[in-house]
């Protein structure tokens, strides 16, 4: 009996939530920002470069995920961006219960109509990966999202 009341308590994990906060300027260049939010109670992990990667670490409330973006033009089909993200400083690394952190991505060149991002992330460590997308974000509209 006690086993299917922890079972009943434990709730299902959801997906992270990616939102466009639209064009940020950072080190002198522009980049779309986003807020990702873990809406659990219980961590969940994202893959993406260590703090330890970088010489004075990543900002608090920030990540660098290893994202995934696609573009379209004219309702055609998705289209991956190629990224080249590094290996080095890769690494698993939580999101905490209830947080929101913030990253960039950059801007794709050429033509398209709508972009698209993708974060890898697991319910667990050893998990299966997952991928959570951004709502579709319109060329246009981004133009007009300058904070």
């Amino acid at each position: 009996m006690f086993a299917f009341l922890v079972i009943l308590s434990l709730s299902p994990i959801g997906q992270p939530g990616l939102k466009c906060l639209g064009v940020v300027n950072k080190h002198g260049s522009d980049w779309i920002g986003f807020q990702v939010e873990n809406p659990n109670n219980n961590r969940i992990f994202f893959y993406g470069y260590t703090p330890e990667s970088f010489s004075n670490g990543i900002p608090k409330g920030e990540i660098i995920p290893f994202y995934l973006m696609e573009i379209r033009k004219n309702n055609g089909p998705w289209k991956q961006v190629e990224l080249g993200h590094c290996g080095t400083g890769k690494g698993i690394l939580p999101l905490e219960p209830k947080s929101k952190v913030t990253f960039e991505t950059t801007i794709p060149a050429g033509e398209w109509d709508e972009v698209r991002v993708g974060l890898a992330w697991a319910k667990e460590t050893s998990a299966p990966i997952e991928r959570a997308w951004s709502d579709v974000i319109k060329r246009a509209d981004l133009k007009n999202k300058k904070p």
